[in-house]
């Protein structure tokens, strides 16, 4: 088992919503993101991050928010 997390930031770096933070085995996982901050209010169009962090491993992925 190892940690694993994914978590939405805004273009301005600020954390957005935190969609996984949890211990899961070795495996496929998906992970959807609706369009809402972390207090379920929907957010704008625009650009925003996903950093995926693996065990000590973190990658960021570009997305475009369009509605």
């Amino acid at each position: 088992m190892f940690d694993q997390a994914v978590t939405i930031y805004n273009i301005k770096g600020q954390r957005v919503k935190q969609l996984l933070n949890e211990q899961v085995v070795a495996g496929r996982y998906a992970v959807m993101w609706n369009g809402t901050d972390s207090s379920g209010r929907t957010v704008s169009s625009g650009l925003y991050f996903a950093r995926i962090e693996q065990g000590n491993k973190h990658r960021i992925h570009k997305m475009m928010l369009m509605k």
